[in-house]
């Protein structure tokens, strides 16, 4: 299930994040996407709603991923503020500048539950085989990533940075 409410979002009438309002997916459901299935359109809905606040993703696959950006840059997301991802599996390259993750380059707040990443990530400050940098309470429980990660200051297999706030990190593990 791929899920956002994007009623908090303060762009504009007519804007593409105010055109996509609500999306969701369900497997097997009406309107389900497939991954392997989706057109550019409906991989960007999906990544419009993950970068927005209080958003949702359940149960999807991303294989043979490649992600070049800048800063906060990740397979599913750049930002995961307020989020809920879970039973989510990336697999690919991902390359950024800062805030980089095999999944998201930036989880503040939310959970990150049942996730992997199989990937090769390479970034600079900021890097993370699943997520660059957790804060303000993001938990991650049940995830595990393989491959290698690469970057510059504050770099781990799992998490590159785990800021305060009582971000909580559990039955989690990297082979990098």
């Amino acid at each position: 299930m791929i899920s956002s409410h994007l009623a908090e979002d303060p762009a504009a009438p007519g804007s593409a994040r105010a055109k996509l309002g609500y999306a969701k997916a369900q497997p097997g459901g009406a309107g389900a996407l497939s991954p392997s299935a989706m057109t550019l359109e409906q991989a960007a809905r999906v990544l419009a709603a993950v970068g927005a606040r209080y958003a949702t993703v359940e149960n999807l696959r991303l294989e043979y991923v490649s992600v070049q950006g800048s800063s906060y840059t990740g397979a599913l997301a750049g930002r995961a503020d307020s989020s809920t991802i879970e039973g989510v599996q990336v697999a690919g390259q991902i390359n950024g500048v800062g805030y980089t993750g095999g999944l998201t380059g930036y989880a503040s707040g939310g959970d990150l539950h049942r996730v992997s990443s199989v990937s090769s990530v390479q970034g600079g400050t900021y890097t993370g085989g699943l997520v660059g940098q957790t804060t303000d309470g993001a938990s991650v429980y049940h995830a595990y990533t393989l491959g290698t990660v690469t970057g510059g200051q504050h770099t781990g297999g799992l998490v590159g940075y785990h800021y305060n706030n009582y971000p909580l990190i559990e039955d989690s593990y990297s082979r990098t």
